[in-house]
Parts: C-alpha cells; structure tokens; sequence
C-alpha cells in the first residue's frame, strides 16, 4: 500500500472518513476502501430511507446529515454517551426534525438537539426504523448514521447489513 505525508495524506484521510471518491481510492487502496455510504436503501409511503452505517466519526456523520438539505429524520445507533454531538454547529443543522436514539447516546442528543428536534429512545435499531417510518413525513428523508465505530470491533460493513436487512423488511410489507 502506498503512503502518503503532509497536506495530501490529511486530505485522503477526510476524504475517505466521509466516504468520498472510495472508486478513486479503491484504484490507489486496492480492496481496501471505505464502506458504503449514503445509499439509498429503499423508500416507504414517499419517505427515502439512506443508510449512512458508514459513518463512523463524528466528522463523517456531520457531513452526511448537513449534505440532505431537506428535512429528515435521524437514526442514530451509538453506545457511547460520552460523544461530542455539542462540538457541531447546529444552526446548520435545522433540518434534521427528529432523532431515534438506539443506545447509550439518547440523553446527550435530548440535550444538546432538544430544543431543535424532537428526540426518542428507541431500544432496537428494528424499532427505531419503524418508529421513524412512522413520524416521518412523505417527501422526507430517513438517514442512519451512527457517529462513531461500534464497541467490540463489529466492522462498519456489519452494522451496514443489519440496517440493510431491516429496510428491506420494513418496505417490502
């Protein structure tokens, strides 16, 4: 694998945080780029669901949820509620109406999004996609994006299937 230094390296990195160029990357990487993102994984009753699993920094997931400019709903799957959601500059996140906590984050999101969004628990990401399927408007956007990598190494790719596996299940019936 090659190595890079300096201002180009810093650039790949963030570029492949967010997931960005990853055909670019593959070609330089070789099999080694980053997991999907921002897929469009299927759509119920006029609502978009996209599974950003991902994301796994901070960084990434603010970039994702600031790249939907519409409203939307955000699934947020993370076991640490010691993340630093208060670091991002919410005004530029007004459109995100609603957030399904799965995990250990709830009350740091109802903290710091509460006054912006309305923010529930949820015990499953299973029940998480149906309650926001649920409040979730026609015409709007459902994303799920967790933040941070998960504990006990699970791979992005992992997380990335279970949430692909429920939005099959929960838009074909």
């Amino acid at each position: 694998m090659k190595t890079y230094e300096g201002n180009l390296a810093l650039k790949i990195q963030k570029d492949i945080q967010h997931g960005l160029y990853a055909g670019k990357y593959r070609r330089i990487f070789g099999r080694h780029y980053p997991p999907m993102r921002m897929k469009k994984s299927g759509r119920i009753e006029g609502i978009t669901i996209i599974n950003d699993s991902g994301a796994t920094c901070l960084d990434a997931t603010y970039f994702s949820l600031r790249k939907i400019p519409q409203n939307l709903t955000w699934i947020v799957w993370n076991e640490n509620p010691a993340v630093a959601f208060d670091r991002w500059d919410r005004s530029l996140l007004t459109h995100v109406r609603r957030i399904i906590a799965v995990g250990k984050s709830y009350e740091k999101l109802r903290l710091v999004f509460g006054d912006t969004a309305e923010v529930y628990p949820a015990r499953t990401p299973d029940s998480a996609l149906k309650k926001a399927v649920r409040i979730t408007r026609p015409g709007e956007k459902i994303l799920i994006s967790h933040a941070t990598p998960f504990p006990g190494d699970i791979p992005a790719e992992k997380v990335f299937d279970i949430f692909e596996k429920l939005i099959k299940k929960t838009t074909a019936g």
